[in-house]
């Protein structure tokens, strides 16, 4: 009974120090991205946006990062025609939840790592070429990125997979 009693107090007190060495943040991102889809023929990048919000906690030298995004993927297609081609532009739009583990090896730098999900909201097709039907309205991957930290303004760089 004593060494469990001993534990529980132990757990409790790492518990109450771990709560109060934690610094948690919210607010809102957004920024752009270049995305191209890999199973259409003759596929270029395309420039994109999102924008959300985040919520993450810090302790210590590590942190997690939960963002609410909406993310406008796609790609640049080409259409043969005659004796030329037609450049048309695919949209995608998701809602994207990615949560991140951050390792902060010096303050103002981090490495990030995790997991994303994402249902897609609205397909955009200009040229009307494609079956929008054929596109799967759940997404997943891997993120990774690095971010810089100055003050109250974050920069980040990702990669999603």
């Amino acid at each position: 009974m004593i060494k469990k009693t001993t534990i529980l107090m132990f757990l409790s007190i790492a518990l109450v120090s771990f709560t109060y060495a934690q610094k948690f943040s919210s607010g809102i991102k957004a920024g752009g991205n270049i995305s191209t889809l890999m199973n259409i023929d003759d596929a270029e990048s395309k420039t994109g946006f999102y924008a959300g919000a985040f919520v993450s906690s810090k302790f210590g030298p590590v942190g997690v990062q939960a963002d609410f995004l909406f993310n406008r993927i796609g790609t640049k297609y080409k259409i043969p025609q005659l004796f030329d081609y037609n450049q048309e532009t695919l949209h995608l739009d998701y809602l994207q939840f990615p949560i991140m583990v951050k390792l902060h090896p010096i303050p103002m730098i981090n490495f990030q790592a995790g997991p994303y999900f994402g249902f897609l909201v609205n397909v955009e097709d200009e040229g009307n070429n494609l079956d929008t039907d054929d596109f799967k309205t759940a997404d997943f991957g891997l993120k990774l990125g690095v971010g810089f930290e100055i003050s109250r303004l974050v920069i980040e760089a990702r990669y999603g997979m």
